[in-house]
């Protein structure tokens, strides 16, 4: 568990781990009398075969698959699916987040980084409780900061109020990518504009 309600869960699965790459999801059906939860792959490890998800427990698929514990097995597990992402050379970028969004952060922030730019993270939650990933996310960031709407922690304020600070901070951001809700990423695309990135 990551928080009372949002949880992680690496599923041994080698042929998705092996072709999992940032960008991709994946069906995970706990039983076959359910629905699939469909998630994005949040990291994989190909020694070890596993693809890790981030979810939170909301309804009874969720629910059920939130209780597993290690040796458990699901019905199924569909992937990778959808387009991985691409990564361009750029000098600086910014990763900003909302709420279950920041678990899709890290493979993309870790690989920024590995490619040499310079990663600022941006991390927005509804309260401090809510908080998860901050030490994770700290670690493959170049700077990181953390924002929740009900002000309990960090930024008071959405994930916009430190993307814009950071753009005027820096004239030299090149890429901006957001994980948010359709409100949020207008204002990011907005904030975007008015810098030219």
């Amino acid at each position: 568990n990551l928080t009372d309600h949002v949880f992680r869960m690496d599923i041994e699965a080698p042929a998705v781990a092996e072709r999992a790459q940032p960008g991709h999801y994946v069906d995970i059906r706990v039983n076959p009398d359910h629905s699939a939860l469909t998630l994005p792959v949040v990291d994989c490890d190909r020694n070890l075969g596993t693809v890790s998800v981030v979810h939170r427990a909301q309804d009874l698929p969720s629910v059920q698959f939130s209780m597993l514990v290690e040796g458990d097995e699901v019905f199924e597990v569909r992937g990778p699916l959808g387009a991985p992402c691409t990564f361009p050379d750029v000098g600086k970028v910014v990763l900003a987040a909302e709420d279950l969004g920041v678990a899709s952060l890290f493979c993309r922030a870790r690989t920024f980084r590995e490619r040499g730019a310079y990663t600022i993270c941006v991390l927005g939650f509804e309260n401090k409780s809510e908080v998860f990933w901050e030490d994770v996310l700290g670690a493959v960031s170049d700077e990181l900061y953390v924002c929740t709407r009900a002000g309990s922690y960090g930024v008071n304020g959405g994930i916009a109020i430190p993307m814009r600070a950071v753009c005027e901070t820096y004239g030299d951001v090149e890429r901006v990518v957001v994980m948010a809700s359709l409100a949020q990423m207008r204002k990011a695309a907005k904030i975007a504009a008015e810098y030219d990135i």
